[in-house]
């Protein structure tokens, strides 16, 4: 056999299996950001209740009512879509579903 010989690549399966790998790829990308997301939006929530605590631990006394001070200082809104679908948004961004 001659040293220079060239072998000669099926076109259609090359295809099949460049066409497989991207597939793969792809899926696992998007697992990838969703995890990613996933990720983020706990230690948002971490953040979020650490700064919870250390509000809490600063008071003299325990919260024995509605302070409107606190509310501020952690909550940026309410969202009320319905009576079923009533939304906390805190500061950071994160939602609690009330």
């Amino acid at each position: 056999m001659e040293r220079n010989a060239r072998v000669v690549q099926n076109q259609e399966e090359y295809q099949k299996q460049y066409d497989e790998i991207i597939s793969r790829y792809d899926a696992m990308k998007i697992e990838y950001e969703q995890l990613c997301k996933k990720i983020e939006k706990g230690q948002a929530r971490n953040e979020q209740l650490g700064r919870f605590i250390q509000e809490l631990k600063g008071r003299e006394s325990l919260l024995t009512e509605f302070d409107q001070s606190l509310w501020c200082a952690l909550v940026d809104k309410m969202v009320v879509k319905d009576k079923e679908n009533v939304f906390v948004v805190f500061q950071d961004g994160t939602e609690i579903k009330a």
